[in-house]
């Protein structure tokens, strides 16, 4: 078998491999019909600046339109990190108060 053969073939594996996968775990969930992996933060335990930090670096190593579920605690993060995640270039999709005081920041990671 030729090597181009070889790779057409895993190929063409991964690809019916990744419609077969639908995982929905609480750190990573890949949809069949987006190929989107939802990612989880959590950064209750840290303050400002290092709550956007933590969130930048995270946002850094997904690809676009990976989205990344930040939870936070605080008035100052919750302010920061939606408005430096859209000044990076990148969509807030949604602001939730949980009922232990935290919050989740639902961020679309963008390609910029």
């Amino acid at each position: 078998m030729s090597l181009l053969r070889h790779v057409q073939q895993n190929r063409h594996k991964k690809q019916n491999n990744k419609e077969q996968i639908h995982l929905d775990k609480d750190a990573q969930t890949m949809t069949e019909s987006t190929n989107t992996e939802k990612h989880s933060l959590d950064i209750t335990g840290l303050i400002c600046p290092m709550t956007f930090v933590r969130t930048k670096l995270a946002l850094e190593k997904l690809s676009p339109g990976d989205i990344l579920e930040v939870t936070l605690k605080g008035a100052e993060p919750l302010n920061n990190v939606p408005r430096s995640a859209r000044q990076h270039g990148h969509s807030v999709l949604s602001t939730t108060e949980r009922d232990d005081g935290t919050y989740l920041i639902v961020i679309r990671r963008e390609a910029v």
